[in-house]
């Protein structure tokens, strides 16, 4: 009996403490409130705004990859040409 008594009173405590340390309600939100909440957290939105950010990514992409791109090696190539013109036995 002694047992049920200290088991009953140790549920009383945490109840009541749980119902002391409650979140107070909170109050309503207002319509711009509520849009902004929808706005942050939306994933179609976000979904949006990552495709548009991409497909500037690629815009810019196919630019670079339009222009010209010169390395060491293709400079080689073309004084091995020039060498090989002027010397043909070389």
């Amino acid at each position: 009996m002694r047992m049920k008594c200290f088991v009953g009173f140790i549920l009383w405590a945490i109840v009541s403490a749980g119902v002391v340390w409650a979140q107070e309600p909170q109050k309503p939100l207002t319509l711009e409130e509520s849009i902004k909440i929808v706005m942050e957290r939306s994933l179609t939105l976000h979904s949006a705004v990552v495709g548009v950010e991409g497909s500037e990514y690629r815009r810019k992409e196919a630019i670079t990859n339009f222009l010209p791109l010169w390395t060491i090696s293709s400079l080689n190539l073309k004084n091995s040409c020039e060498k090989a013109e002027r010397n043909p036995l070389a």
